[in-house]
């Protein structure tokens, strides 16, 4: 199919990860450079802290998705990788979830 990434040759990106290019006149190449990981909860947009890496990133917003829905929430990683947070994620407010995120 045109226009799509070949499976094979490309792993799939998490959610609510996303790009953005720059703008770098000088470089042969513009430069990938990520967006902070964002979550949407009551109609209100939250910002999740910035992240050097894809997968911190996408990790953040596993928590941050645990926090609001619930252990069976659709995630990023397995879930048996966050069991060690379950206790604190699901039991704290969505401020405190965010201000520890962060």
């Amino acid at each position: 199919m045109r226009g799509h990434s070949n499976p094979t040759t490309s792993a799939p990106r998490p959610r609510a990860v996303f790009f953005i290019r720059s703008q770098n006149y000088g470089e042969e190449y513009p430069v990938t450079i990520p967006k902070p990981p964002q979550i949407s909860v009551g109609g209100k947009t939250t910002s999740l802290g910035d992240h050097d890496l894809e997968g911190d990133a996408a990790r953040t917003f596993d928590l941050a998705t645990i926090n609001r829905q619930g252990v069976h929430a659709k995630l990023n990683f397995p879930a048996q990788d966050y069991a060690p947070f379950f206790q604190i994620i699901t039991t704290c407010s969505w401020q405190e979830c965010v201000s520890m995120l962060r």
